[in-house]
């Protein structure tokens, strides 16, 4: 009996020996396990912040450009509807206090007459087509040139040239594409264009003058000067 209880304490001092060794494994694995899993946790939590920082700095700086640039930058969706990010230019060349997530219709109605817009929205369409000639149409461009008139606050109107353009910017995938509208006050080289013209006009009515007065009698030329 007794050689037998010392043979089964052997056997469970054995067991315990060996549960104890698989145990301190267990544990020893356990911490290795959680020590690389507290390291990766570290490390993206570093790269997040990291990630954010730069996401931070470059909505700063596409900020800053929005505020800064004289153009009206906006973006349109595949509804011809205006992103929600555009830049304060823009409300002041369209006179609105917020064209973020109005349709293209909406802004343009005040602006134009109902044929030009109709040709806008065609032209806006053939943009989102997958085969077209981007170069060829911005050619047709109904808006690349036209006149608005606001109200100013001396109860008169303010007559402006603005000059729509348009490029569709194609993303990785097709449902991220949309189109970059840019709009710029073209007021004053329109109006230079004109004044030009105009200067043209009379140099050439000048030159024509004199044409004719090289061309008639010296006797009636003297009774010209004369008179």
């Amino acid at each position: 009996m007794s050689g037998a209880l010392t043979r089964l304490g052997a056997t469970l001092r054995t067991a315990v020996d060996a549960a104890g060794r698989s145990l301190r494994t267990l544990l020893l694995g356990g911490a290795a396990v959680a020590t690389l899993l507290l390291g990766l946790m570290l490390y993206y939590a570093w790269r997040s912040r990291q990630a954010a920082r730069a996401a931070a700095t470059a909505q700063r700086q596409v900020s800053n450009i929005l505020s800064t640039v004289r153009e009206g930058l906006f973006l349109l969706d595949r509804d011809l509807r205006l992103g929600a990010t555009c830049s304060d230019s823009l409300r002041e060349l369209l006179r609105l206090s917020s064209p973020a997530g109005q349709r293209i219709e909406e802004v343009l109605k005040p602006l134009v007459d109902a044929k030009t817009l109709t040709a806008a929205q065609k032209f806006l369409g053939l943009l989102w087509r997958d085969k077209v000639h981007e170069e060829l149409i911005e050619s047709v461009n109904p808006l690349s040139q036209i006149e608005v008139s606001f109200g100013n606050t001396h109860g008169g109107t303010d007559v402006r040239y603005l000059a729509f353009s348009f490029r569709r910017v194609r993303a990785a995938d097709a449902v991220g594409d949309y189109i970059l509208g840019v709009v710029s006050d073209v007021t004053d080289r329109v109006l230079l264009a004109r004044e030009l013209e105009h200067v043209k006009s009379d140099s050439d009515s000048q030159a024509a003058l004199q044409l004719q007065l090289l061309r008639v009698e010296p006797a009636m030329l003297g009774v010209f000067l004369d008179a």
